[in-house]
Formats: C-alpha cells, sequence, structure tokens
C-alpha cells in the first residue's frame, strides 16, 4: 500500500466520488514503469474494501496477448456473482441463454454480463445495485503492442465510455484502470465525449510533480 500520508489528494478524490462529491466514472491512472501505479491500485482497492465499496480488483502481472481483454469482464461478472445472488442470477440467465458468451466479442460481453443485469437489479431496487462499486483493474496494457490488442483495448474502452455516458445500461460501477502510458486510448475518450467522466492521473518518475518530490522527502525521513 501507498506510504501513510501520500497519494493523499487521489485518494481523497476516490472517497469524494464515492461520497457523490465528485462525478467521474472512471480513473485513469497512467505513467511509466516503476511510477507506483500497482501500489496506488492496491490502496484504492483496500480502502474500497474496508469501506464496503469494492466491487472486484483485477491485477494482471504478465504480457497481455489478443483475447486477454475478452477474459475481463467474465472475471469481473464472476466475481461480483460471488457478492451477490441475485446479480448471479442475472448472469447465469444470460450464459444458459448464450453458452459462448465467455468467449464473445466485448461489446456483448459488456451488455449480457454488466449493463442488462445491473439494469435488472435497479429497475427491482435492489441495494447493492444502487450504491456505487468500485472496480480496479491494474496491468491491462502491459504488452499491448499489436494490432489485435489495440483493438481490442480500444472496444474494451468504448464499452465503459459508453456507459459512463449513460448512453448504455444503468450500472453503477466506476471503474479504475492502471497502466503505462497508451496513447490511442486518448482518442477514444475524447471521440466518444466521456472526457468530462473520465479522470486522468499521471504519475512521474522525474521531479516534475512537485507533490511526488515531496512524499519521496515524507517517506525517506519517516
Amino acid at each position: 500500500r501507498c506510504h501513510p500520508g501520500t497519494q493523499a489528494i487521489l485518494l481523497r478524490q476516490v472517497d469524494d466520488r464515492l461520497r457523490d462529491h465528485e462525478e467521474w466514472d472512471l480513473m485513469w491512472i497512467s505513467g511509466p514503469a516503476d511510477s507506483g501505479k500497482t501500489t496506488v491500485a492496491r490502496t484504492i482497492t483496500q480502502t474500497c474494501l474496508d469501506n464496503g465499496r469494492l466491487g472486484t480488483a483485477i491485477f494482471i502481472t504478465h504480457p497481455i496477448e489478443f483475447g486477454y481483454a475478452r477474459r475481463v469482464l467474465p472475471t469481473v461478472a464472476y466475481q461480483l456473482a460471488c457478492k451477490n445472488a441475485p446479480y448471479a442470477s442475472e448472469v447465469g440467465a444470460a450464459l444458459a441463454a448464450n453458452s459462448n458468451l465467455v468467449q464473445d466479442d466485448v461489446k456483448a460481453q459488456y451488455k449480457h454480463l454488466i449493463n442488462d443485469p445491473f439494469a435488472t437489479l435497479r429497475k427491482r431496487g435492489d441495494p447493492w445495485a444502487q450504491k456505487p462499486l468500485v472496480v480496479v483493474v491494474d496491468g491491462l496494457f502491459e504488452g499491448a503492442d499489436n494490432d489485435h490488442c489495440d483493438a481490442e483495448l480500444r472496444t474494451f474502452f468504448q464499452c465503459i465510455c459508453a456507459s459512463t455516458r449513460g448512453a448504455v445500461g444503468d450500472s453503477p460501477l466506476i471503474w479504475v484502470i492502471s497502466g503505462r502510458v497508451y496513447l490511442n486510448l486518448a482518442a477514444t475518450f475524447t471521440s466518444h465525449g466521456s472526457v468530462d467522466k473520465c479522470l486522468k492521473v499521471g504519475l512521474a518518475l522525474d521531479n516534475s510533480d512537485k507533490n511526488r518530490v515531496s512524499e519521496v522527502s515524507k517517506y525517506l525521513s519517516d
């Protein structure tokens, strides 16, 4: 976890979002290798777990390959289903209707495993589906250096961006995604009108970030 007293601004932004004091639905944490992205993601995960707002957390520790983006959403759905029986029932019905859904394209997965189940639960007034739930995905961009991975990741983010705009479904999920700088994704946020719903956080290794320098000094002095 982050050293006590560090990354206070970022963690306060997460807390404010959970209290509905901010309106972003996607936090994109980027930066070079060893800049602390995973440490921040783990701290956010633990914070959300402590206050009962963690949907799930996925930490990818090896380079991704073609088809990996299609494994993320079924994993998210499975872990959410372990926490809520009505949601599990809705996902189970979707899988019964299409047994190949876990291998289907990302758009179909997002609709049938995320948006539709949550929309149904919220209409029923299920209290679990009414409050914001945080989904943390760390390391999603590692090794994404070929055209197939690039296209899958763009589709993955297009689904999230459409959801944060309220254009698709009725999901309470707040996404925290961290990984190395991935410039092609910037166009996805802009083209889908989701800039105002996306909170971008850049972590640096040099002394260009005064807060970063101050936090390193604090860590060394404690």
